[in-house]
């Protein structure tokens, strides 16, 4: 991936509801390198001419999981401790290593196959570029990158009790 310079990877997702992002499953078809975390995340669709914008959400996930998953012939599934939540369209991506020898490739669909394209790429120069581009590959294609959602989240009480042995009329 460091050939081209190439920043991260991203998926467009067309999306009418409300929704909660719990994870995203990659199928990785590369990898090679050190321990290090690779970044997952999920963009809004606000970017120029419609590409990735603000990062709403992240996780991380090890790249020897990754490489282990990959020697399995296995996705690799990486969990969003706090969901994401979804009120439009938006894009899940992965980040790529920059470090020497470390190296990351995502399977694609074979061109034609997305009509219109919904892979794109983060470019080192900060531009993101959808595949289908005439400065870019020219394909129409998408990654396969596929987040994992659902139109409920379980809630979690963000507090404690200063005293949990209480008597009527007791301040808790």
């Amino acid at each position: 991936n460091n050939e081209f310079g190439d920043k991260a990877k991203a998926n467009f997702f067309e999306n009418s509801m409300s929704l909660y992002l719990t994870g995203v499953l990659v199928d990785f078809a590369w990898a090679t390198g050190s321990d290090q975390n690779i970044e997952v995340a999920v963009w809004n669709n606000q970017g120029q001419d419609g590409s990735p914008g603000d990062k709403i959400g992240s996780s991380s996930v090890s790249l020897n999981e990754i490489l282990q998953n990959v020697g399995n012939e296995e996705l690799t599934f990486i969990p969003f401790n706090t969901a994401v939540e979804l009120t439009g369209d938006f894009y899940a991506g992965v980040y790529l290593p920059e470090t020497a020898g470390d190296t990351l490739a995502l399977w694609t669909n074979t061109d034609g196959d997305s009509d219109p394209p919904e892979a794109w790429e983060l470019w080192n120069n900060g531009d993101w570029v959808n595949y289908g581009d005439a400065s870019s590959w020219q394909l129409d294609v998408s990654h396969a990158i596929f987040p994992v959602v659902t139109d409920e989240v379980e809630l979690t009480a963000n507090f404690v009790a200063g005293q949990t042995n209480v008597t009527p009329g007791d301040i808790v």
